[in-house]
């Protein structure tokens, strides 16, 4: 028999996130790796392939909105401010 999960979200902490000076030239790093892979594969396969495990990798662009019904212990990281997060 299973023990139910009980979770405790931690409450928002600013401190949490942690960006690093080169994180701009990380990305920059992971895109051209990325985009390595992805030529590497494609000339060896000759047709689409997933290049990479779908969970390993991953950059994403695009707008997320926070709801003003969400509860401010819910709120983490980049989604603590209410309203549109561009990116």
């Amino acid at each position: 028999m299973m023990t139910p999960l009980t979770l405790h979200p931690l409450p928002f902490d600013p401190t949490y996130e942690q960006i690093p000076e080169d994180e701009a030239e990380t990305t920059r790093e992971l895109v051209e790796t990325m985009r390595s892979i992805l030529e590497t594969t494609s000339k060896e396969c000759e047709h689409a392939v997933r290049s990479v495990h779908a969970k390993e990798h991953g950059l994403l662009e695009g707008e997320l909105t926070v709801s003003t019904t969400c509860r401010r212990n819910s709120r983490k990281a980049c989604f603590h401010a209410l309203g549109c997060i561009k990116s």
